[in-house]
C-alpha cells in the first residue's frame, strides 16, 4: 500500500499513548479508532479538516485503493481519480470546506487532483510539464504542489481557487528541483529548493516574491515541511549529516527545537508534530516546548496536525501489518 512520506514513525511500549515522563503535558494523548470504511481491509487518515474530520485513504480487494473522509459519525467514499491506477492514491489535505487534495499514480507518472462534490477531479498541468502532485490546500481552495518537466526537474504550483483549471507557475525561485510543499491562510505559500547534493533551502513565496528562510549556524540543508500563521516547521541538517526538528517564527527567525530529529507538521495554535530518530518515537511540541514524547505498542503512523489539535494516523497491526486508522487526541 503506497501511503505519504511524510508521516510520522513509533514504536514504543503501551497501547495508549502517553506523555514522556520528563515531558508531561496537561492532557493525555491517546490514539482513538477511527471506523473501517465498510468493506475496507486497512486504512490510514493523513489530513484533519480542522472541525473535526479527517481524511486518508482506504484499500479495498484486489488492493483498490480509494479517499475516503470520516467525519462524526459518517464515512464517505470518493472513489478514485478516472483513469488512473487502482493503488498508488494519497490524500494529502483537505480544507474546512471539505476539499481535499492529493495525488493518484498512472503509468510513469503523478496525477495532481482536487475533489469535487463527492468525486476527485484532475488538476491541469503546467505547459511542457508531464506530472504534477497537489500537496496542500487552505480554506479559501488554493491548492499548491509541484509539476515535473520532461528533465525530471520539478516547478512549484499554485491552482488558485478561484480559476481553478489554471496552473500557474510560481516566479523569482531558483530553477531546478523545486516543490511547493503548503500554503497558509493569508496565501503565503512555503516553497522548498533542492540544490544538486540534495541540501534545501525553503522559501515564503507571497505576490511573486521568494524570501529565503534563515537556518542556524552550521546548517546545509533546511527542510521546512509546514506553515501555519507564518510559522514554519521543518528540519535542519547539519555539516555532518545529523538532523535536528526546527522551527521558525513569524518573523522567520529560526529555532532548534528540544530532542527531536524532525518536525512534520504545525498547526494555527503552534502545536508541532515530529519525530526523534532513536526508535522513531513521535515527539509534540507547543510552539518551541516539548509537550508529549507519544509511546505505543504498535507502530503507529501520524499524518498532518489539525487546526483543531487532532492529529490523523495509523497503526500497522500484527500479524498481516494491515494499517488501522486512528485520531490522536489530547483529552
Amino acid at each position: 500500500m503506497n501511503f505519504a512520506r511524510m508521516m510520522v514513525a513509533v514504536t514504543a511500549a503501551a497501547l495508549v499513548a502517553v506523555p514522556g515522563t520528563a515531558e508531561a503535558a496537561a492532557c493525555a494523548w491517546k490514539p482513538v479508532p477511527l471506523p473501517m470504511p465498510a468493506g475496507a481491509v486497512q486504512a490510514d487518515a493523513t489530513a484533519a479538516d480542522g472541525v473535526g474530520g479527517h481524511v486518508g485513504t482506504a484499500e479495498f480487494a484486489g488492493s483498490e485503493q480509494h479517499v475516503v473522509r470520516w467525519s462524526g459519525s459518517t464515512i464517505t467514499d470518493y472513489g478514485r481519480v478516472p483513469g488512473t491506477f487502482p493503488n498508488g492514491l494519497t490524500a494529502r489535505e483537505v480544507n474546512r470546506g471539505g476539499v481535499i487534495v492529493g495525488n493518484a499514480s498512472q503509468l510513469y507518472s503523478s496525477v495532481a487532483f482536487r475533489s469535487a462534490g463527492t468525486a476527485l477531479a484532475r488538476l491541469p498541468l503546467p505547459a511542457g510539464t508531464t506530472s504534477s502532485r497537489a500537496n496542500a490546500i487552505n480554506d479559501r481552495g488554493d491548492a499548491v504542489g509541484w509539476a515535473v518537466l520532461p528533465d525530471r526537474t520539478r516547478k512549484a504550483v499554485l491552482w488558485p481557487a478561484d480559476r481553478p483549471e489554471t496552473a500557474v507557475e510560481l516566479g523569482g525561485l531558483p530553477t531546478g528541483f523545486v516543490e511547493a510543499v503548503d500554503i497558509d491562510e493569508d496565501g503565503t505559500i512555503l516553497v522548498r529548493h533542492s540544490n544538486d547534493q540534495y541540501n534545501s533551502t525553503s522559501y515564503k513565496w507571497r505576490d511573486g516574491v521568494a524570501t529565503a528562510l534563515r537556518a542556524p549556524a552550521g546548517v546545509k540543508s533546511a527542510e521546512a515541511t509546514g506553515i501555519a500563521a507564518g510559522r514554519v516547521s521543518g528540519t535542519f541538517v547539519y555539516q555532518d549529516d545529523s538532523r535536528r526538528a526546527g522551527l521558525w517564527d513569524a518573523a522567520g527567525a529560526p529555532q532548534v527545537l528540544p530532542q527531536g530529529n524532525r518536525a512534520e507538521s504545525v498547526n494555527r495554535g503552534g502545536l508541532v508534530v515530529g519525530v526523534i530518530d532513536a526508535g522513531a518515537v513521535p515527539i509534540l511540541w507547543r510552539s518551541t516546548t516539548v509537550e508529549s514524547v507519544v509511546r505505543t505498542s504498535e507502530p503507529l503512523y501520524l499524518g498532518k496536525v489539525g487546526d483543531d489539535g487532532t492529529i490523523p494516523g495509523h497503526y500497522t497491526r500484527q500479524p498481516n501489518n494491515r494499517h488501522s486508522p486512528v485520531v490522536l487526541r489530547c483529552s
